[in-house]
């Protein structure tokens, strides 16, 4: 530490920042610890006294990097500047502002980053610095025509539907707009038509346009070369974009704990040094580090310059420069250095996950690797290829250790296949770098010849996904540890330091063995004190689950069987069942649905169904009749039957599970009221002991009425899911005076523009005093019931 000084200041530097973001301190405040640090300094100047002289300058430079970490957050924090909070829908939003950077082209989408000059709020114009994230939707010859034109610089006038990101609507969901606050980013800007796009100067960055150019032709040149398949996996390896790479095969890299591979970062850093020092291997030291520099700095603006590749860079770069100037390069020095490099640009990196895992595993591989390395060594195997495999799998293994709270916190999985998947892939990974880098070189000469060397990376790349689609699709590939929190990291990298000074202190294997399992044990009994289960078992537990635009609700019955009540709405742009629920069921350990309520055919309803269904969670379906006038009732009958689900239709039944009874009220001989989609919906009353809650599908008035006539006070429930969102056209006053309900519940986002909740229905419920809970204020409702009575329970 003595002779690396810089790791002392790091640390300094960065307890300056984390002081700032949770006690924020104004700038007058700051001058005194610079006045302080000056004071120091000129004492210091004066004394004669070595050691005296020697502590006066450590406490100035603490001062001075303390005061540098506090001031720079502070000035990152007050130099951004978003839309009011309770803005979180604008139709018809006018920016005008420059573009800042344009992402590739992605599927009916184009995607770019826009700092506005001002914007115009029910036609008022103001003059306000914010930024967006402009998304362009059309058909395919408009977004291209338009693809071609921008480029960054240009001054553009917009008009859009504004939308804030997406909050923790759901227990366990990401909370993206926290995400994009974190970058400086107000929201999103939605335009439906590339017409609205219109730009009103043609100015340009000639620095930022040749590198959109260059990323541009990559990109061609990765496509006219490879198939759909594998130029989606290189585009996301050499250019670090991800759209064209599918959700589920995003979740298989996850459980087989290979993600790192698809974000862009240390580890591809490493593959271009290799490539560089393989290819210059008989350049002088200097050439080659220099050349090696050039070549990590051109990966870097070829990635598009994004923080987890900066990091790396900056990283590599350090420890190269240190061995050019023949110094020795301690790892924890040349790391300190990287962090604060870092970390004065962006002092809001240091609370991102993608700056405390990348960090995180480099410093646990050069604490924790040397111990295994050593152990390795001194086993003395005569086989250099099963030496190696261990010595790999030790890296692997020290990487993963340190970086496992991070993981458990952000993604929930513990992947139990990563050690020989990660064996397997990174080699892999890196020889489809390899190939693809040396295919697009040789493709500027010769593309004739390039295209064998791409189809030889067609077949690895297809082998890299069958193997990870067999390793990550497997149930058994990952446990899910739900609830993993900050005491539960400081309990487990305090179990690593404890077994470290057990394993160099104890002298006999007897020892180091018992040692560990105490300290694991002691570990694992700390860790405990803060799990709970949200579902509470032997109760009933109903969660309206906050979606997009739709309905979909939850039920865990007391025998620990599940439901799911309509599946949210889907489009090409987000899915409800892959984006929300399965989330949301892994996140809650529900694996499978029992019995699915699809209540209607209609987006709303069933689409959110579909991936649940193809992904073979679901047992039993219930649904309305089948209609062989709708082909899409007729497709839905056919997807259900491929993946030999159960099927039930909605008629006069009584469903019982445990001590739940299910009463399926839909009478399919009457015809009286059946002249809509809606009212065809299906109907259902839930009891647990003394408790009900009634689910009217998306029912109207004239249906109501007649199941007012039909099973009157039958009606009457403790809870009622309030039809068609809080629409004017169902909740009648006769239905609600039938139903009595002391809790409504209405799903409605509350970011969209074509459901409101009416005013009159509100009013309505308020005067039959009825508690309301609604999504769009709320997010997800959890209902749970004793049989004896209900209570909200709290979730955040």
């Amino acid at each position: 530490m003595k002779n690396y000084p810089f790791i002392r200041y790091s640390l300094i530097f960065i307890s300056g920042i984390v002081i700032n973001n949770f006690f924020t301190i104004g700038y007058e405040l700051l001058v005194l610890p610079l006045i302080i640090f000056l004071l120091i300094s000129i004492l210091g100047y004066f004394i004669k006294h070595k050691r005296m002289a020697e502590l006066v300058s450590t406490i100035s430079f603490y001062l001075f990097f303390f005061t540098l970490g506090n001031y720079l957050h502070a000035i990152e924090v007050e130099s951004k500047f978003f839309l009011p909070d309770e803005m979180k829908t604008i139709e018809k939003l006018v920016v005008i502002g420059s573009v800042q950077s344009i992402d590739l082209r992605k599927e009916k989408e184009i995607s770019f980053n826009l700092k506005s000059d001002s914007i115009r709020i029910d036609n008022v114009y103001q003059t306000r610095e914010i930024f967006l994230i402009c998304r362009v939707r059309d058909n395919d010859e408009s977004l291209n025509k338009l693809y071609n034109k921008l480029v960054p610089g240009n001054i553009v006038r917009i008009e859009g539907t504004f939308q804030k990101g997406r909050e923790d609507r759901n227990p366990g969901e990401f909370n993206y707009d926290n995400y994009l606050h974190s970058q400086g980013i107000s929201g999103l800007l939605y335009v439906n038509d590339d017409y609205d796009v219109k730009i009103i100067n043609w100015n340009s960055s000639a620095f930022q346009t040749a590198i959109f150019n260059a990323r541009k032709f990559v990109d061609s040149q990765i496509k006219s070369l490879h198939n759909a398949q594998t130029a989606g996996l290189l585009r996301g390896l050499l250019l670090a974009d991800r759209s064209n790479i599918d959700y589920e095969t995003k979740t298989e890299f996850v459980n087989s704990g290979v993600m790192h591979i698809l974000a862009v970062s240390g580890l591809h850093v490493g593959y271009i040094v290799l490539i560089f020092v393989v290819v210059l291997g008989r350049f002088n030291i200097f050439i080659r580090s220099i050349l090696t520099i050039v070549g990590l700095i051109a990966f870097l603006l070829l990635t598009g310059m994004p923080p987890s590749v900066f990091r790396a860079v900056v990283m590599a770069v350090v420890i190269i420069m240190a061995y050019m100037a023949n110094r020795s390069t301690n790892i924890f020095n040349s790391l300190a250095i990287a962090a604060f490099i870092v970390l004065s640009l962006n002092p809001e990196e240091l609370f991102g996950a993608g700056f405390q895992l990348s960090f995180l595993a480099v410093l646990s591989i050069a604490v924790i690797y040397p111990i295994m390395q050593k152990y390795i060594y001194s086993l003395k195997l005569k086989s250099k290829v099963v030496n190696y495999i261990l010595l790999f799998m030790g890296v692997s293994l020290s990487a993963q250790l340190g970086t496992l709270p991070l993981t458990l916190i952000y993604f929930g999985k513990l992947s139990s296949v990563s050690l020989l998947t990660n064996l397997i892939v990174i080699p892999l990974a890196g020889v489809i770098v390899g190939i693809a880098i040396f295919t697009l070189t040789l493709s500027l000469f010769i593309s004739s010849i390039a295209i064998f060397y791409s189809s030889a990376n067609e077949i690895i790349i297809y082998t890299l996904y069958k193997i990870i689609s067999f390793a990550g699709s497997n149930q058994y590939s990952f446990i899910p540890i739900k609830n993993f929190t900050l005491y539960d990291s400081a309990i487990f990298y305090a179990a690593i330091v404890l077994i470290i000074l057990g394993l160099t202190q104890f002298k006999s294997v007897a020892g180091k063995i018992i040692f560990m399992i105490l300290v694991i044990t002691n570990a694992v009994l700390l860790s405990s004190f803060d799990n709970r289960n949200l579902l509470e078992d032997n109760n009933l537990n109903v969660m309206m689950i906050d979606v997009s635009q739709g309905d979909a609700t939850l039920i865990k019955f007391p025998n620990g069987q599940s439901a799911l009540i309509d599946g949210g709405y889907a489009s090409f742009y987000f899915d409800n069942g892959k984006r929300i629920i399965r989330p949301l069921l892994n996140h809650l350990d529900i694996y499978k649905i029992d019995y699915a309520f699809v209540s209607s055919i209609t987006q709303e309803s069933y689409g959110g169904f579909i991936p649940l269904i193809r992904s073979g969670i679901i047992r039993n379906i219930i649904k309305p009749m089948p209609d062989s006038s709708s082909m899409v009732d007729i497709k839905f009958e056919e997807l259900i039957h491929e993946n030999n689900i159960s099927i039930k239709y909605f008629r006069k039944d009584v469903l019982e599970i445990h001590e739940v009874k299910i009463y399926l009220l839909n009478d399919e001989n009457s015809t009286s009221f059946i002249r809509t989609k809606n009212n065809q919906t299906g109907v259902f009353k839930l009891v647990y002991g003394n408790t009900s809650f009634l689910f009217p599908g998306n029912i109207e008035n004239e249906a109501e009425y007649f199941y007012c006539d039909e099973y009157k006070n039958f009606l009457k429930s403790d809870v009622l899911k309030i039809a068609n969102n809080g629409s004017i056209n169902s909740t009648s006053l006769e239905f609600l005076q039938t139903v009595q309900p002391k809790m409504s519940l209405i799903s409605v986002a509350n970011q969209n523009k074509f459901v409101k909740t009416s005013p009159f229905i509100l009013e309505r419920l308020k005067k039959m005093n009825s508690q309301i809970y609604r999504t769009d204020q709320e997010g997800a409702v959890l209902l749970q019931s004793d049989g004896v009575k209900i209570r909200k329970a709290r979730w955040k």
